[in-house]
């Protein structure tokens, strides 16, 4: 088998190594929100995996960004193809990987900057399917090393199909598809700034303590928001939910008795290895 034509000059090298990282990074982006169980046990829990999914954005981002700047300094002294590198309207191959990397750049900003209310924020995570074709169409059509090696064609060509895969089973399937279980609220207590709401189940739900649920409740946003399961009494779980955002805010006025609620999870380890099988109080510091 001939070697990649790019092993002979670094900045060649790192231009090819970078493009390959960014797609295996975007795929692996696109991969974990699926939930599935072996990523989840493989970062010890739901919120651990989706803090690990947040770095591997930030990771993807970076090799995107070093791509152009290793092809710059590969091709110094070669006009022409800096400016097809850096002024890519005339190539449409380069232009994907431009259009790619301005895309990502925005949601992230979005992401980063701006305080979008939650739906608004869910909404823009559905052009990060378009970051990783842009980016996969480019290396399939720009990457001179790729084009030539079959063996390395198919590899990013099956990255970026696991990743598209799993970015629209994600956000079209899994709603149908995911674990849920519907319940119905029992009962509702109101505070200062806090709604006790107790949900009754038909006894299928296996948690721990420690483990939160996504919960849809009626009036809202109709998304699916994280809420920790805060007690049971044998047949309901008890979920106490601050008012700390847009959701939640306006949750207590529109929950009552009654209202049926789909339930996903349980999800989260925490507290899962106990010292001892002795009874044990918890005490928070705080609803976050």
């Amino acid at each position: 088998m001939q070697s990649p034509s790019s092993l002979g000059n670094p900045s060649t090298t790192l231009a090819n190594v970078s493009a390959f990282s960014a797609i295996v990074f975007l795929s692996l982006n696109l991969l974990l929100p699926t939930r599935a169980r072996w990523s989840v046990s493989l970062f010890g829990g739901l919120d651990r995996m989706y803090a690990a999914h947040c770095t591997v954005g930030r990771i993807s981002l970076f090799w995107m960004l070093i791509h152009p700047l290793a092809l710059g300094l590969a091709n110094l002294g070669d006009s022409e193809r800096l400016l097809e590198i850096f002024l890519p309207a005339a190539n449409l191959d380069i232009s994907l990987g431009t259009a790619s990397l301005m895309l990502f750049v925005i949601l992230l900003l979005l992401t980063m900057v701006f305080a979008l209310p939650y739906q608004d924020w869910r909404r823009s995570l559905r052009f990060m399917g378009m970051v990783l074709l842009l980016a996969g169409a480019h290396a399939l059509r720009a990457g001179s090393d790729v084009a030539v090696h079959p063996p390395l064609y198919a590899w990013t060509a099956a990255l970026v199909l696991v990743g598209m895969a799993s970015f629209l089973y994600t956000f079209y399937p899994y709603p149908f598809l995911g674990p849920r279980t519907e319940m119905v609220i029992d009962e509702v207590t109101r505070s200062k700034g806090t709604t006790d709401i107790l949900l009754e189940h038909d006894g299928k739900l296996r948690f721990r303590a420690g483990q939160f649920v996504y919960a849809c409740f009626r009036g809202t946003d109709r998304q699916n928001h994280p809420f920790s399961i805060s007690g049971w009494d044998g047949r309901r779980i008890r979920l106490s939910v601050k008012a700390a955002g847009d959701t939640t805010s306006v949750l207590a006025s529109k929950v009552k008795e009654g209202d049926r609620v789909p339930v996903r999870g349980p999800y989260g380890r925490f507290g899962e290895k106990r010292p001892s099988d002795k009874d044990e109080v918890w005490v928070a510091g705080g609803l976050a």
